[in-house]
């Protein structure tokens, strides 16, 4: 694999971490509170309403909703530091590195496109940012 194309698998390496990061200090600090009363109606059920799970547990919307989102910062955070251990030691295996660039850029264009149907734009800029750090690295270069 090409320096370059080392340099930016390892940008897009960063910028998973980073969206990882920047999500779950947006988990952290919450829901933004509700402005009207139907709001805080949706905010109530949400979080209280609690449906019975197989095994007896019961949860709420906002339960599954916190799971998922977690969940996301945790897979993100794994695919960034996955990519760099293989930088460091895979480095010179250019067919490794160049079958988990084209790995990481599939899963990032599958997030990608669930993020623009189903979130809002800044997750979607920076699922962006790491699908084509990952697609340009996993090009062949010519010659």
């Amino acid at each position: 694999m090409a320096r370059r194309q080392i340099i930016i698998f390892t940008i897009g390496c960063w910028a998973a971490i980073a969206t990882a990061a920047l999500h779950l200090v947006g988990h952290v600090s919450g829901p933004a509170p509700a402005t009207d009363e139907a709001g805080r109606q949706l905010l109530e059920l949400a979080t209280n309403y609690k449906h019975l799970m197989p095994g007896g547990s019961e949860r709420s919307l906002m339960d599954f909703l916190n799971g998922f989102s977690l969940s996301f910062s945790v897979f993100l955070a794994l695919i960034g530091g996955l990519g760099l251990i293989v930088v460091k030691r895979g480095h010179g295996d250019g067919t490794l590195m160049m079958a988990v660039a084209r790995a990481i850029a599939l899963a990032s264009l599958v997030l990608l496109v669930i993020s623009l149907t189903h979130w809002f734009i800044v997750p979607s800029l920076l699922l962006a940012l790491v699908a084509v750090c990952f697609l340009t690295a996993g090009v062949r270069p010519p010659g």
